[in-house]
C-alpha cells in the first residue's frame, strides 16, 4: 500500500510510502490508514484461534503475539483467497487530499453481503509542473477471503469511493 505513480506522459513518478501533509507551510509525515470494516458474512468457520485484547487505560500501542491455545502456534483449519486490487485514478489534482476506499461485496441469494472494506487518505505532492493534474495509481489493497472450499466458482464486486477531503484548490 502507498505506491502512487504519475502517468506516462508527465514521465513522473512518486512513491507515497513516505507521505506529506502541508500544515501551515510545514511538511509533515503522515501515515496511511487503511481501516477494515466489519463484515455481515458469515466467517466463524474459517476462524483457526481468537484470543481477547485488552488496552488499558491511556495505553496507545499494543504488541502480542497469536500462538494458539497449546502455545506451539496456530492451525490451519480451513482455506482462502487473496484479492489484490490498485485503483488507477485520472485527473487527480496536486496539492490535494483524497480520500479513496473499496467496497468489496458478494452477490449470495440475490442480495449483496459486504466481504470487506478498506479505506485511506492520500495527499498528492505538488512538484511544481504547469500541469496541475495527474493520473495515478493506488495500490495495493488486500483482502482475505476465508473460504470452506475455494474449488467453487467466486464472483465479487468492487466498488471504489474517491473524493477530495480538503476544500482549497
Amino acid at each position: 500500500m502507498g505506491n502512487l505513480k504519475v502517468d506516462k506522459e508527465n514521465k513522473k513518478e512518486v512513491d507515497l510510502n513516505v507521505k506529506t501533509n502541508k500544515l501551515k507551510d510545514k511538511l509533515i509525515d503522515e501515515k496511511v490508514n487503511i481501516l477494515p470494516v466489519a463484515t455481515d458474512s458469515n466467517i466463524d468457520c474459517c476462524i483457526d484461534y481468537s484470543k481477547e485484547v485488552d488496552f488499558t487505560k491511556c495505553e496507545d500501542e499494543l504488541e502480542i503475539v497469536l500462538s494458539g491455545d497449546d502455545n506451539k502456534g496456530v492451525e490451519i483449519k480451513c482455506q482462502g483467497r487473496l484479492l489484490k486490487i490498485k485503483v488507477k485514478i485520472k485527473n487527480i489534482c496536486k496539492g490535494r487530499k483524497i480520500a479513496l476506499g473499496i467496497l468489496l461485496l458478494e452477490c449470495i441469494n440475490e442480495e449483496f453481503k459486504t466481504k470487506g472494506f478498506k479505506a485511506t487518505n492520500i495527499y498528492i505532492p505538488d512538484d511544481g509542473d504547469k500541469c496541475k493534474c495527474c493520473n495515478l495509481t493506488v495500490g495495493d489493497f488486500l483482502f482475505v477471503l476465508p473460504e470452506e472450499n475455494i474449488c467453487c466458482k467466486k464472483t465479487l464486486v468492487a466498488k471504489v469511493i474517491v473524493h477530495y477531503t480538503d476544500l482549497e484548490c
